[in-house]
């Protein structure tokens, strides 16, 4: 995935998570470049840094779905390239993409399956082996491609479907990830009323495929930032952590 984005869907994240939490309500939100953090909420004359990074279970699974995530990526900027056609595609992987750049390759190759394939507006079509597939599928690395012809407003959007339950993650998970960034807003150099740490759990994949701990909102975190919100995107909740300065 290129930094762009990777900030794409960082601010995608944020955008989603004002949505759902209160204490963002009202404010603009934009980008800042480093040593700043990451984005910056403004209202009034009132400035909140937020820093904001996803949490994984299991960092080299991770890899691979980054892998997979840069292919999308480029699928779909060569198949937008056309500008004839906005689709929701869905691809469903055999496995994990092995971690080689020169994997980037399957974007041409999927973006070439996809335009051959779109469906009339408003409909679908599926490439696969299963029952209910309209068209067969012989591919190595994919197991099935669902293309939906919409009336969209922006670019056309790529995902992945995987099936994965981690269970349910401890507060160590939480506080290693903290740990990571508590080094960034010595290093500001702007002026903030406040620095918050925003923990994206976005799920439905195998590194982030676990549940929030229960009792995450008692336990007592260490941090620098003056707030730490845990965001989760599936189903989409938020959670406050309590903090020991």
């Amino acid at each position: 995935m290129t930094r762009r984005a990777k900030r794409d869907t960082e601010l995608r994240a944020l955008r989603l998570l004002q949505r759902h939490y209160a204490g963002l309500t009202g404010f603009t939100l934009s980008e800042l470049a480093p040593p700043e953090p990451d984005f910056l909420a403004a209202l009034d004359d009132r400035r909140i840094g937020i820093e904001l990074t996803d949490i994984y279970g299991n960092p080299r699974l991770r890899q691979y779905e980054s892998e997979s995530e840069g292919i999308l990526d480029s699928a779909r900027r060569l198949l937008d390239a056309d500008g004839q056609f906005a689709v929701v595609v869905c691809i469903y992987w055999r496995g994990n993409p092995p971690l080689s750049k020169s994997t980037r390759s399957l974007a041409a190759e999927l973006a070439r399956l996809v335009r051959h394939n779109i469906p009339n507006l408003g409909e679908s079509r599926t490439l696969g082996d299963g029952a209910d597939s309209d068209l067969p599928l012989d591919h190595s690395q994919v197991e099935r491609i669902e293309i939906t012809r919409a009336e969209l407003s922006g670019p056309s959007e790529w995902v992945e479907s995987r099936r994965w339950w981690g269970g349910e993650a401890s507060g160590d998970l939480f506080q290693a990830a903290i740990d990571r960034k508590n080094t960034k807003p010595p290093n500001y150099r702007g002026s903030y009323d406040e620095t918050w740490l925003v923990l994206v759990h976005r799920g439905a994949k195998p590194s982030s495929g676990f549940d929030l701990p229960r009792n995450l909102s008692t336990i007592r975190f260490r941090s620098v930032f003056d707030r730490v919100i845990a965001f989760s995107m599936t189903p989409a909740s938020v959670v406050e952590l309590g903090l020991n300065k």
